[in-house]
């Protein structure tokens, strides 16, 4: 009885830290609903074309600054100007588009259930 404590205890302990994942290499620390996940656009550049208009297919628009974040790392719960959140996605593949006025930017993105996916607009990832 005490190993079947233990190991249920340990497992609890790990599902605790493991939180959110993302898929470039940001810190990221939110947990996240089961069946849902969060993409998060940003930028560690200041690209200075304005404001960043994104459209995720299905999910509708959203606009971010196009000057660089004072941070060198990405939190799942970060709120700034210069970036922007879909959240409570369901898992699954979505394409986006975002563009300013001097640059434009596409893609996929997979997004794993509980999983935090945050994606660095910058001038050399433009089209």
């Amino acid at each position: 009885m005490k190993n079947v404590i233990k190991t249920i205890f340990f497992l609890i302990t790990i599902v605790a830290f493991m939180g959110c994942s993302n898929d470039d290499d940001s810190s990221v620390d939110e947990v996240l609903p089961t069946g849902t996940g969060k993409i998060i656009f940003y930028s560690f550049e200041d690209i200075n074309c304005g404001t960043i208009t994104i459209t995720l297919d299905g999910r509708g628009n959203g606009t971010m600054d196009s000057a660089m974040l004072p941070s060198s790392t990405v939190h799942c719960q970060d709120t700034h100007s210069s970036m922007h959140y879909f959240r409570d996605l369901p898992q699954g593949d979505y394409t986006f588009t975002a563009s300013c006025t001097s640059y434009n930017w596409s893609g996929s993105i997979s997004l794993g259930n509980g999983t935090c996916y945050s994606y660095a607009l910058s001038i050399g990832s433009a089209n």
